[in-house]
């Protein structure tokens, strides 16, 4: 491009026919001194000069009829708005603008500021006003006595889908990225049915029309019942096999991320300090310190743990239907990461594997229909793993569990699939109902809270209020030929005459009854 060099004026105020170079009326976009409008070069100029194609400059000095006046240069031209919207776009800045836009300075400010305005807001792109298409095969099946899964198959669009809508009858109950096609709608109510519809949207809010309805109807309060034969497994009282009530037990087929879930990357913090956050669909790869009330995690995947270490603080989490992978044990002491702990949560349909345990109820937490299995091999032979530690306020409810890592000398392997030592506080208020409790490698399938109660833990003498009820103890697996579940017993430490102590309805699994 070859550039000219600038004429050079010396001015003074008021001076006709000199202008900055900004404000030159024989530029392209000035309107000059005017073909059509003719503006009057007298007029122009000390309209031009003195007002810049204001009211004193495109109406006063300037303002004949032809030479931007109202059209032109007036107040809805050059004026004030300086060949802005009204002027320069409607009026002034186009045909009328540029070229009858006139006096000198009027025609520059309704024409040229008018034109660029104007022929820039003329030439866009049109607005998106298509809707995404409508999703189709909506299904919706009951998960649990208090949740329902929706899925359904992607709409399309011409510019492209952003997200789905999910109403529950005519209330939107939640959201998803375009990517998603699947979404749990918790706290429900035990044996209601609910219909669902799905509406997708696109970057311009555009929205479909609602979808067909899906119904489903919650399970009972005793849990889903499942026909055997739909059951991932054949094999009854095993991972994904038939429970005596009707239903499948949790396995890595029914637990964990559902299939159909598009997971994205978490970028979020990993120390969660603000109530309410919501985490879905995400791979997050850090250990998620809980610090504010009510964070909700579900559909994800974690390489990592959630935790909360304070059971003093008011903090509080629910997981549901998300994998959590706690990586390798530490090999010099005999503690290490859990996957899931240690106060105030919910966690239901979890499938949680490695570290040195899968979860940790120190005070208050609900598991259910979770699936706890996979810990990590105990490096350097010292950790002493377990599936579940119970502390105080544990409530375990239709799980599978199971400690099977591998024993390494000299010490290191699983203890137990639950645990429960008196050692830092009292083992209470714990109950256990309608688990599968796995055989396993380590030495007893459960503890009963009064392991010390000799006088060996502080606390052992003063476990109460644990009640072990319907729950399924294997006799053997693969990693425990000996029919006792563990090593040595099915469990162990249990008292029945401490206060609120009780045995009820524990079963082998092959159907005879287990004592204490």
């Amino acid at each position: 491009m070859r550039l000219l060099a600038p004429a050079v004026c010396v001015c003074t105020l008021l001076v006709a026919g000199c202008y900055p170079p900004e404000d030159d009326p024989t530029g392209t976009g000035g309107g000059s001194s005017g073909t059509a409008g003719g503006g009057n070069t007298a007029g122009g100029t000390a309209g031009g000069n003195t007002a810049g194609g204001n009211t004193a400059g495109g109406n006063t000095a300037g303002g004949n009829t032809a030479g931007g006046n109202t059209a032109g240069g007036n107040t809805a031209g050059g004026n004030t708005a300086g060949g802005n919207t009204a002027g320069g776009n409607t009026a002034g800045g186009n045909t009328a603008g540029g070229n009858a836009g006139g006096n000198t300075a009027g025609g520059r400010a309704g024409g040229s500021a008018g034109g660029r305005a104007g022929g820039s807001g003329g030439g866009g792109t049109p607005a998106d006003t298509q809707a995404p298409t409508v999703p189709n095969a909506v299904a919706a099946r009951a998960l649990s006595s208090n949740s329902i899964a929706v899925t359904w198959s992607a709409s399309t669009d011409n510019v492209g889908v952003t997200g789905y809508r999910i109403f529950r009858g005519t209330m939107q109950v939640g959201s998803t990225l375009g990517n998603q096609l699947a979404f749990t709608d918790p706290g429900l109510t035990a044996s209601t049915q609910y219909g669902y519809t799905v509406r997708a949207i696109d970057a311009a809010n555009n929205q479909s029309a609602a979808s067909a309805q899906a119904v489903a109807t919650t399970c009972g309060a005793a849990g889903c019942m499942v026909p055997p034969m739909m059951c991932p497994v054949s094999t009854p009282n095993v991972a994904g096999g038939p429970d005596p009530w009707g239903g499948c037990w949790p396995s890595d087929h029914t637990t964990g991320v559902p299939p159909g879930t598009v997971l994205t990357p978490y970028t979020g913090s990993c120390t969660i300090t603000v109530n309410d956050t919501v985490i879905d669909s995400k791979t997050i790869n850090c250990r998620l310190n809980i610090r504010a009330l009510r964070v909700k995690i579900l559909n994800s995947k974690i390489n990592g743990n959630v935790w909360i270490d304070d059971p003093a603080q008011p903090y509080s989490f629910t997981i549901s239907d998300s994998e959590i992978d706690a990586g390798t044990t530490m090999s010099s002491i005999n503690d290490g990461v859990s996957a899931i702990g240690k106060s105030h949560f919910v966690a239901t349909r979890v499938n949680t594997h490695g570290g040195i345990r899968g979860i940790w109820c120190e005070y208050d937490c609900t598991v259910e229909d979770s699936y706890v299995h996979g810990q990590a091999v105990p490096l350097g032979g010292a950790a002493h793993e377990s599936g579940i530690r119970m502390g105080d306020g544990s409530k375990l409810r239709h799980n599978a569990i199971v400690c099977d890592a591998p024993d390494v000398a000299p010490d290191g392997g699983c203890s137990a699939d639950l645990t429960g030592y008196g050692d830092f506080a009292p083992i209470r208020n714990n109950r256990i109902e309608k688990n599968l409790f796995l055989a396993t490698s380590g030495g007893v399938c459960a503890y009963g809270g009064s392991s010390g109660a000799n006088g060996a833990k502080p606390f052992g003498n003063q476990a109460e209020n644990i009640v072990f009820i319907d729950n399924v103890f294997q006799k053997r697996s693969m990693v425990q030929s000996s029919g006792k579940c563990g090593y040595y017993f099915p469990v162990t430490d249990f008292d029945g005459n401490r206060p609120g102590n009780q045995w009820v309805n524990n079963k082998w699994d092959d159907g005879t009854t287990l004592l204490p």
